[in-house]
Order: structure tokens, then C-alpha cells, then sequence
């Protein structure tokens, strides 16, 4: 499942997909705020989920592994 995270992130970042880890900051890695909304809707749209507003909190999403423990707490 983390493979297939860090491909819907991958177009939005300045890295291919097999360039990105968990560990990686958003920042690092080309993706602002407006990158990151389209990301979190891109993986709504591909694992058929629903994120809660307040975990949708830039500040709580800046690398790569808090996105996939978001992901995986709504698996």
C-alpha cells in the first residue's frame, strides 16, 4: 500500500516514484500546501475514503509517512 501512496504522490513532487521515501519532507520534495490538497483528494479518489476535516491539518502532514498513517488509519 505505501507503493501505491507514493505513486499518487510522485506526480506532484519533483521526484519519481521510486526517488521518494517515508521520510521524505513534503518541502523537500516540491510539494507546497496546494500540492498537498490535491494529493489528499487524489488518495480519497483511490482508496474510495473520506478524510475528516481536522486531520487534514498542514501542520501534521509535512512528510511522506504521515500521509500513509492517515491513509492506513482509514483502511
Amino acid at each position: 500500500m505505501e507503493k501505491e501512496i507514493i505513486e499518487v504522490i510522485a506526480p506532484m513532487s519533483l521526484l519519481d516514484v521510486d526517488e521518494i521515501t517515508e521520510n521524505d519532507l513534503f518541502s523537500d520534495i516540491g510539494v507546497d500546501s496546494l500540492k498537498l490538497v490535491e494529493i489528499i483528494m487524489n488518495l480519497e479518489d483511490r482508496f474510495n475514503i473520506t478524510f475528516a476535516d481536522f486531520e487534514l491539518n498542514p501542520e501534521n502532514l509535512t512528510t511522506v509517512k504521515s500521509v500513509i498513517a492517515l491513509v492506513k488509519r482509514y483502511l
